[in-house]
């Protein structure tokens, strides 16, 4: 009989939440795990939930390593290692403009990148500018374009240097 497979859905101190999708709609599979763990006093089945294939453990004592422990024990299910590490903000906000980077270097073949786009947008706009007898300050959207090219630029660059696994 092969197990099924669960993998980590959420994480965190005292709290964890498994999928089973090979397991979904088995209501007697989850009421069996509940019976299982309810005997440990350290590890608490605090919910499941046979329609999406969850189980949620709550307690003092819940960690992976248990819950696998007594999962291949009593034969219910396999861990797997799934729990993928959060994508910083910096990495979220830079991985679209290294995209655009990417695409504009292609279609120009290699003349014209991100930065130099902008450079040429913002004196466009500059000239605009001039042009209609704005001689004072620049408009705020100007120091919107300043302060995205700033930090594009510095995180694209630091970014590009770096390799993040897929």
């Amino acid at each position: 009989m092969t197990l099924p497979v669960a993998c980590i859905a959420h994480l965190s101190r005292g709290r964890i939440r498994l999928r089973i999708p090979a397991m979904r709609g088995d209501a007697d599979f989850f009421s069996r795990v509940l019976q299982h763990f309810a005997a440990r006093e350290e590890i608490t089945p605090v919910a499941y939930n046979p329609l999406s294939g969850s189980l949620l453990f709550t307690g003092p004592g819940v960690s992976a390593e248990t819950i696998a422990e007594m999962a291949l024990h009593y034969e219910l299910f396999i861990l797997a290692d799934t729990m993928k590490a959060p994508v910083p903000l910096a990495r979220r906000v830079a991985e679209p403009i290294r995209v655009v980077d990417r695409s504009i270097r292609i279609n120009s073949n290699g003349v014209l990148d991100l930065s130099g786009a902008f450079f040429i947008l913002m004196l466009f706009f500059g000239f605009f500018e001039l042009l209609r007898g704005n001689f004072r300050t620049p408009p705020w959207y100007t120091l919107f374009w300043y302060a995205f090219g700033v930090f594009s630029k510095s995180v694209a660059d630091h970014y590009a240097q770096m390799d993040f696994p897929d």
